[in-house]
């Protein structure tokens, strides 16, 4: 609450007391009234804060009625006393409460908005340390992993929290197995060495894998109502990250080729762009090799197209094996393979061109049909104008090779 909003609850009240004192109003009505004081300090200040402020208004009340000679001290000061500390103490409660439901609702809104912006679940898991820190006046929060040997925490704010492996048996990994945990006395398993009171644990699941635990802990007892703000903010954080895989698994099938397992055409098209402008971005050459198998439609003719299938997983399984990690591997269609590869000038992609083919050659015979590649490759170095003038350079050899190649 600020300073502005809680300035109208208690200075009018002062004021009040000021004006009914000096026009000689009773002293029970005066007394009622600066009641009102410590409950409105309470209210503003918080637990701790409206208890003193119950006391300090006690203080000046008998101080009044003793016209500032000293305090008294009678039963009907000391209930006073009692009174006025109480409703302090029940207000800063309330206002307490108030305060956190209030940082809730706009934690809650920053979340949703911040977590839609992640790219993916370990973005997310990143990020929500941060946003969940806020919360607390001190201790940490982090996110864990489940491991081998325990949990270990990846990501925090606050206190940094040990690099050993959390137990089994600790509330992170019942947090896993069984929900949500409220530990208010915390053990040595959780934070070894550290002044933690208490400490609650939230699993983050999506398609019921456990990917990690949020763990809060504090020095002080954390208040009950974190407990179910906090376990539907993890809720949301598991639905985004559930959302952040589908849409990644989406979007992998369908630059996948569900055959061979390689990127498909379509992506092959997009990334030959991409390459493309980094290439000439960076001033480096790029490099393109096609591969068309001789040989498979007599796989397919004669054995089945099961073979056929076979044949071509175990090609796309060679490419892998002879490729170098910087190379790009595409089905482009049926038979036919297409490789870029980044910083490689023209004599380079012809050596890939040989590597690749000689790959597919060596699984010859297949089930007893020969099986071989022709290669046509071009490399940006050659001065070609655009990706289509590549492609076609590429796939002009191609045709140069097979058309003088034997049946």
């Amino acid at each position: 609450m600020e300073a502005s909003h809680w300035k109208r609850l208690w200075i009018p009240a002062l004021l009040a007391y000021g004006v009914l004192l000096e026009l000689g109003v009773s002293e029970r009505v005066t007394s009622v009234l600066l009641g009102g004081v410590p409950a409105a300090l309470g209210l503003a200040l918080g637990l701790r804060a409206g208890g003193l402020a119950g006391l300090a208004v006690f203080v000046l009340d008998s101080a009044v009625d003793t016209g500032f000679r000293g305090l008294s001290l009678d039963g009907v000061h000391l209930f006073l006393l009692l009174a006025y500390s109480t409703v302090g103490l029940g207000s800063g409660w309330v206002g307490e409460s108030l305060r956190l439901r209030e940082r809730s609702l706009g934690l809650l809104y920053r979340a949703s908005r911040e977590i839609s912006r992640q790219p993916d679940e370990e973005a997310v898991l990143r990020a929500l340390p941060q946003m969940v820190y806020g919360l607390l006046e001190a201790g940490a929060v982090a996110v864990l992993k489940p491991g081998g040997e325990g949990f270990r925490a990846v990501h925090w704010v606050g206190w940094a929290f040990p690099e050993e492996p959390h137990l089994e048996s600790s509330p992170l990994a019942r947090a896993c197995r069984e929900g949500p945990q409220w530990v208010r006395r915390v053990g040595q398993d959780l934070l070894p060495g550290y002044p933690v009171r208490s400490a609650m644990a939230f699993p983050l699941r999506v398609e019921e894998e456990c990917l990690g635990v949020l763990c809060v802990a504090s020095r002080r007892a954390l208040p009950r109502e974190l407990f179910p703000l906090l376990q539907s903010f993890c809720e949301l954080a598991s639905e985004a990250m559930g959302r952040r895989r589908a849409l990644r698994q989406l979007a992998e099938a369908a630059y996948t080729d569900p055959l061979t397992g390689l990127r498909s055409r379509r992506f092959f098209e997009e990334r030959l762009a991409e390459e493309w402008a980094r290439a000439q971005r960076e001033d480096a050459p790029l490099g393109l090799v096609l591969l068309d198998m001789n040989g498979f439609k007599g796989v397919n003719d004669r054995i089945g197209h099961a073979e056929g299938d076979a044949l071509l997983r175990a090609v796309a399984q060679s490419l892998e094996r002879v490729r170098r990690s910087s190379d790009l591997l595409f089905r482009w269609a049926g038979d036919e393979f297409a490789v870029l590869l980044p910083a490689t000038p023209a004599e380079g992609a012809r050596q890939a061109g040989e590597r690749y083919a000689r790959a597919i050659a060596a699984l010859s015979p297949w089930k007893g049909q020969p099986v071989s590649a022709a290669f046509g490759w071009a490399s940006s170095q050659e001065g070609w104008p655009g990706p289509a003038e590549l492609f076609e350079a590429a796939d002009r050899r191609l045709y140069e090779v097979k058309g003088t190649a034997p049946p």
